[in-house]
């Protein structure tokens, strides 16, 4: 009889209708439902939810997507959670306004924008997107989206200008003229903005940014850090103190024979050894065992990149030859994981004064600048 009650309660169950999967919760309705909390309250929820599978490039009503919100409201800890999750930084809404141009519009409200800023940015370096060329629908780039917001010139925000040379520094083109054909700086002249019109005048950066051999006029696409965002960085406790440039490389173990992966960091440092405050300048490339040991300060090769020569050899590899004026001259061999970056670090290395960088491997065949194509949607 017990076993007749089991066979009928199952014939009932099969006889229900399924019931519907359950949906993945929605990261934008934290911002409304955590609108007054603190930022760590919005972070473990955003993170909450990501762990129940919410889709971290969900659009609202508005086209944005949940990055794009999370920049526009300063949250720096919720933008850098989502990054890590995975979220696409590149897309836009209908206007072609993405996350870093909202961040840039929002940017008077509270919150740490800068950092926003940072963060987005360095994505945008590594993933080689261009974000920081971006134009919307009315052909306006990032700092044309910043003349136009500001309304005040008597009390700009203190992070506007530090904002400004960061985004410069990562490409920003302060030449570009928009759809009216108005540059940056003749934008916030426009709105009766002279102060915002200095921090946009190209002459103010004169001598500041290298300009790329035979390409007048132009900026790189991925230099070092500014010295703002190297001090951001430095406060969040993030990266190898005072790096311009840092990432995995790979040299070539002379006692294995085999290449070996490293964490190398591009440092400007002050060569002090009887602490007098009179030492010589240089630039070091400095290799760790891996990115801990990096921000312990433990390097185990120290290289003086002063009048050294840096060439491609043949794919993702290049040499990197150091001088006798220096040192005993040796030659390095390094390779990146893509060509995309070995361009990061060319052009990083080719801001160092004194370095020769050719962009060509031993063949002569030349390494084209341009980044090769991301693959987002």
């Amino acid at each position: 009889q017990q076993q007749q009650q089991q066979q009928q309660q199952q014939q009932q169950e099969e006889l229900q209708p399924a019931q519907p999967p359950v949906p993945p919760p929605s990261l934008h309705d934290v911002f409304l439902e955590f609108e007054d909390k603190p930022e760590a309250d919005v972070l473990a929820e955003v993170e909450r939810r990501l762990a129940l599978g919410a889709d971290v490039n969900e659009r609202n009503e508005d086209s944005f997507t949940v990055i794009m919100v999370a920049s526009s409201t300063g949250q720096a800890s919720v933008v850098h959670s989502l990054i890590s999750a995975g979220a696409n930084i590149a897309k836009v809404d209908q206007q072609g306004l993405s996350a870093l141009h909202l961040a840039v519009t929002f940017q008077s409200q509270s919150g740490d924008f800068l950092r926003v800023l940072e963060l987005l940015l360095a994505r945008d370096r590594t993933e080689g997107l261009g974000l920081v060329r971006g134009l919307t629908s009315e052909q306006d780039n990032v700092l044309h989206v910043l003349a136009s917001v500001l309304q005040d010139d008597s009390s700009i925000p203190p992070a506007v200008e530090p904002m400004v040379e960061a985004l410069v520094l990562a490409g920003a083109d302060l030449g570009a003229t928009n759809g009216r054909g108005l540059t940056p700086e003749q934008t916030a002249q426009e709105n009766g903005l002279p102060t915002l019109a200095a921090l946009l005048a190209p002459a103010k950066y004169q001598g500041k940014i290298p300009e790329k051999k035979g390409e007048p006029g132009t900026y790189p696409t991925s230099p070092p850090m500014s010295p703002t965002l190297v001090a951001q960085k430095l406060e969040a406790g993030e990266g190898v103190a005072g790096a311009l440039q840092e990432g995995f490389l790979h040299y070539i173990d002379r006692k294995k024979k085999e290449w070996v992966p490293a964490y190398y960091a591009l440092v400007p440092m002050l060569n002090d050894k009887h602490g007098t405050g009179h030492g010589d300048f240089a630039y070091m490339l400095k290799a760790a065992e891996n990115l801990e040991e990096a921000l312990k300060g433990n390097f185990f090769e120290n290289i003086n990149l002063a009048h050294s020569e840096v060439k491609l050899l043949t794919g993702t590899v290049f040499t990197l030859k150091t001088s006798p004026e220096v040192s005993k001259s040796r030659t390095h061999r390094l390779s990146c994981d893509d060509l995309n970056t070995v361009r990061e670090w060319f052009e990083a290395l080719e801001h160092v004064e004194g370095v020769k960088v050719l962009w060509e491997d031993k063949d002569g065949t030349p390494l084209d600048r341009a980044k090769d194509p991301p693959s987002v949607e």
